[in-house]
C-alpha cells in the first residue's frame, strides 16, 4: 500500500486507531491482490488516500441516510398518534 509522503505515519496510525481497523478492512478489501491469498498483499499502487476517501464518502452518505430516516420516523409517529387520539375508544394509560 502506497502512503502520501506527506502524511505522517503518526497520522495513519490514529485514523486506524480512532477508526477501528477491521471497520476499515471492509473498505481496503477489494484492494487485495487475490492471486496473494490469504496473504493480504494489497494490489500493486492502491493507496492509503483512496482507501480513506472511500470510507469517509460512505460515512457521509451513511449519515445523510440515517438524517433522512429520522425525519421519516418522526412524521410516522405523529401521524399515528394523531389518527389513534381522533378514533373513539382508544385504548390509552388511565392514571387512578
Amino acid at each position: 500500500m502506497i502512503f502520501p509522503e506527506n502524511l505522517p505515519e503518526k497520522t495513519v496510525r490514529d485514523i486506524l486507531l480512532f477508526n477501528n481497523y477491521y471497520r476499515l478492512e471492509g473498505y481496503w478489501f477489494r484492494h487485495y491482490d487475490p492471486s496473494c491469498y490469504p496473504t493480504h498483499r494489497f494490489i500493486t499502487g492502491t493507496s492509503f488516500g483512496e482507501i480513506q476517501r472511500e470510507y469517509f464518502g460512505d460515512t457521509v452518505i451513511r449519515s445523510l441516510t440515517f438524517a433522512t430516516i429520522g425525519y421519516i420516523e418522526i412524521a410516522f409517529r405523529s401521524v399515528f398518534a394523531y389518527t389513534l387520539a381522533k378514533k373513539p375508544r382508544t385504548v390509552s394509560i388511565q392514571f387512578p
